[in-house]
């Protein structure tokens, strides 16, 4: 069983750690936006192409999609969000998606999301 990584981050002050891991018929990914001095529409907008990026190199695609946790810097932005999610999201097959509000490490991050996809 091979495990494929996907932006594997290892610098200074930040935790090693794979952004993406594939495994026989699974992918599961996380990001949060490389730009972070805009709002939580652009942001959002940042980590869904992040996302679809680490997918297509997977071998894979949003429309299978099958989970999928976002977390908010503040929870009032969920409108927003939910908003850029749905023009994202495949309407005929939509995963199951959890949204909490959480203390973000650091302040500038205004969203997260993790998926799981099927291969």
């Amino acid at each position: 069983m091979a495990i494929e990584r996907y932006g594997i981050v290892n610098s200074p002050g930040r935790p090693v750690m794979s952004l993406g891991l594939a495994c026989d018929d699974w992918v599961t990914v996380c990001a949060t936006a490389p730009d972070r001095t805009t709002g939580v529409a652009d942001q959002t907008k940042q980590v869904l192409d992040l996302l679809e990026q680490y997918l297509i190199e997977a071998g894979t695609s949003r429309t299978r999609v099958l989970s999928a946790m976002v977390w908010l810097r503040d929870i009032a932005d969920y409108e927003t969000m939910n908003d850029v999610w749905n023009s994202w999201v495949d309407p005929t097959r939509p995963p199951v998606r959890s949204c909490v509000q959480a203390q973000m490490a650091r302040s500038e991050i205004a969203v997260e999301i993790r998926i799981i996809a099927a291969r």
